[in-house]
């Protein structure tokens, strides 16, 4: 009985601890020039849902450009989502509903 207790208070240190750090975001730049398509985070990539852009190969209008400072908050393994200052708001998905895109370069 003497062995649970020290687990179970480290277990609730820990739960305590993990979902606060979650919901605060983590400071991230997107790289945002040939639009919102795509984010590496976490040590993975995860894909924009939907993409977003101005049509022409850059970000839709009020993103900077040719990145964009905001927080990347991790929702789950599989989803995260990105704001910024101004208020734009991106969901990213390492399993994206239309697949995974192909990345090409752009200028």
């Amino acid at each position: 009985m003497q062995r649970v207790i020290p687990i179970v208070i480290f277990l609730v240190m820990l739960s305590a601890c993990g979902p606060s750090q979650a919901a605060a975001g983590t400071p991230y730049r997107l790289y945002t020039h040939c639009g919102v398509v795509y984010a590496d985070f976490d040590g993975r990539r995860f894909y924009a849902e939907p993409p977003a852009g101005d049509g022409s190969g850059n970000p839709p209008p009020r993103w900077g450009n040719p990145y964009d400072d905001g927080t990347m908050t991790l929702l789950d393994p599989d989803t995260a989502v990105f704001t910024d200052p101004a208020g734009n708001r991106a969901v990213f998905s390492t399993h994206p509903a239309r697949g995974i895109p192909t990345i090409y370069p752009c200028d």
